[in-house]
């Protein structure tokens, strides 16, 4: 009998344990409430009931409880992000099935639905009529529409790249290695990455820049959008540098 009790101490030991590594281990996540662990004296009991000089027999997890405390409230830059000062949850709808949480960290879908990080998930509010009048009583997925915003084309690149100070350089004034970015022996490999960038009509396009060694700390960028180079020469710099769209 003894041993039991003192097993029942061991192994409720251990499950505080367990919860108090998961509250360490949330300590970053975003909404995330802390458990307790709660116990219960184990009672031996005849058919009499509980006698004076009945010895008990230790101890049992009765619960694990979570604390819905109110937590810090942090300012994170994205405008999407939020977080509920006081009682409730945000609604969300993962093709019709409801869940809660406290976590508001948000963000936008390609549709335009604000979904939770994941995006499994819609986040559900009162939507607006055609005259912006809230329509109160329906839940419906929130959506960000901008289809009325005008467009706005980029008219600044600006870029903060490592460039590997070991690639060979590449002497592009002979015909043999006149930049081809077809051809990665004519520039550093790895040596370009793409940024979509946007003309007046709001359409995307892919803006890639190739990086060439052509001396010690010298580099040559060429700038392709939508595989055309509207600078067949390249642009001789140090970095860093910013380099304006073209």
């Amino acid at each position: 009998m003894s041993f039991n009790i003192g097993l029942s101490g061991l192994y409720a030991a251990n499950k505080q344990l367990d919860v108090t590594g998961n509250n360490i281990a949330n300590v970053a996540t975003t909404g995330f409430k802390s458990s307790r662990t709660e116990f219960a004296d184990v009672y031996s009991a005849t058919k009499l009931g509980n006698g004076s000089k009945v010895v008990g027999s230790g101890v049992s997890l009765a619960n694990v409880s979570q604390q819905f405390t109110q937590g810090d409230i942090n300012n994170t830059g994205n405008v999407l992000d939020m977080g509920i000062n006081g009682s409730g949850f945000f609604t969300l709808s993962n093709n019709g099935s409801t869940s809660y949480t406290r976590a508001g960290t948000f963000e936008v879908d390609k549709n335009g639905f604000i979904t939770n990080t994941d995006g499994t998930a819609r986040l559900q509010g009162y939507g607006a009529d055609a005259n912006g009048k809230i329509i109160n009583g329906v839940l419906t997925d929130l959506k960000i529409d901008t289809s009325n915003l005008a467009p706005k084309s980029s008219s600044l690149v600006t870029s903060t790249i490592n460039l590997n100070s070991t690639v060979p350089v590449i002497d592009d004034t002979q015909a043999a290695n006149k930049f081809d970015p077809t051809n990665t022996a004519t520039y550093a490999n790895p040596g370009s990455f793409s940024t979509p960038v946007y003309d007046s009509q709001g359409n995307q396009h892919a803006m890639t820049q190739y990086m060439v060694k052509t001396g010690s700390n010298t580099w040559k960028v060429y700038t392709l959008v939508d595989g055309r180079n509207p600078d067949a020469t390249g642009s001789d710099q140090k970095p860093p540098r910013q380099l304006p769209l073209r």
